[in-house]
């Protein structure tokens, strides 16, 4: 009962959060927050079970919402977007990613940010949509080729994940997430957080991602490396299930010219925020005054 009532407290706290921005995309509602100005669009898209893409992205962004455009789309299942039982199929989510894009008119090109997971769909984008992307920046995105070697959790223990969730527990895990042991949220944005894991936290979206993410993987593989813009901003290994050299290795077969490690866990942008936020800047100016 109590439970019950905590989350319904919750619930109304998030249907009033300023971050909250629901679009059609397909049969669902999908979150796509924005802020900042400028010709250049920046998208973000979370890692692989990343309860609250807004608040986790927030100390990168707001580096960088001075001078660009900057988007975050939740996927299903996360943020403040619906829940689904939906296929988590690469062309799937892709689609609600476009499709949420253009009924909250924005277009583009853009230059994706993908973490982890989302790097997969980052490339399949480029792959399919070339004149849609300006470029990619990897925050540690993971490539087809890791999850070819990546050995991903077991069945049980996702579900034993999930089952906290149920019992309420999920809040107690939040205050380990680097999004808030980094101290960068305000105390409102903090309750937010833990209001956000409670209710994303193993989704049966993020469940399904899972069991399809090897497929997805190689779909990517089945086709040549896309020819856009590649910034690689790599970490040391630590939280990816790789060393540090196992790691660099698979980022460097992207073949980009632009890598750069930081000594630093996959959620690199919470520890190195400063310095992130200036490479993605030189990268930016880099590569042309418009996108």
């Amino acid at each position: 009962m109590l439970i019950a009532f905590t989350r319904f407290r919750a619930n109304k706290m998030l249907s009033a959060a300023p971050t909250r921005n629901l679009v059609a995309a397909g049969s669902k509602f999908l979150n796509v927050y924005e802020t900042g100005a400028g010709l250049k669009t920046l998208v973000f898209l979370a890692g692989g079970g990343t309860p609250m893409p807004v608040y986790d992205f927030k100390p990168l962004y707001d580096k960088l919402s001075d001078k660009y455009h900057i988007v975050v789309v939740e996927k299903s299942g996360y943020g403040f977007s619906d829940h689904s039982h939906d296929s988590r199929d690469l062309n799937q989510i892709l689609f609600e990613t476009r499709s949420a894009l253009k009924a909250a008119k924005i277009k583009g090109p853009y230059f994706l940010m993908p973490h982890s997971m989302s790097g997969i769909e980052a490339l399949y984008w480029a792959q399919l949509y070339p004149d849609e992307v300006a470029g990619i920046i990897g925050l540690d995105m993971a490539s087809p080729e890791a999850y070819e070697k990546l050995k991903l959790p077991s069945q049980h223990l996702i579900k034993m994940l999930a089952f906290l969730r149920k019992i309420g527990l999920a809040p107690l895990i939040a205050g380990r997430a680097p999004a808030m042991a980094s101290g960068n949220l305000s105390k409102e944005d903090r309750k937010l957080f833990r209001a956000l894991f409670d209710r994303n936290w193993m989704s049966t979206d993020v469940r399904n991602e899972i069991k399809t993410v090897k497929n997805n993987a190689e779909i990517v593989a089945a086709n040549p490396l896309p020819q856009v813009p590649l910034l690689l901003l790599v970490s040391n290994g630590q939280g990816t299930g790789f060393t540090a050299r196992s790691w660099l290795k698979l980022q460097q077969n992207l073949q980009s010219k632009r890598i750069i490690q930081f000594d630093a866990p996959h959620y690199l942008y919470h520890y190195e925020t400063a310095a992130i936020a200036q490479e993605i800047d030189n990268f930016l100016s880099s590569v042309g005054k418009e996108s």
